[in-house]
């Protein structure tokens, strides 16, 4: 299978939140910046990460970007 190539950036309300975030991305991704972080991976653990932001954060308070990159951009 493929992999698709990522970018995701993240403004968080709360502390807490935040270092959960880290550390899942911390898990499959590089960081590029304080809160900007970069992977290539399967549609399968994607979505797996996905899900796991999704139960962390708060969407009324946090900001999360996910970018797809194509291979030009990512290069």
């Amino acid at each position: 299978m493929k992999e698709k190539h990522y970018l995701i950036a993240y403004d968080m309300a709360n502390n807490r939140r935040r270092n959960k975030i880290v550390k899942v991305l911390s898990n499959y991704a590089y960081r590029v910046q304080y809160s900007v972080f970069e992977f290539s991976t399967t549609d399968l653990i994607f979505e797996k990460i996905k899900n796991k932001i999704q139960r962390i954060i708060d969407s009324e308070e946090d900001s999360i970007l996910i970018y797809e990159l194509c291979e030009t951009d990512w290069n």
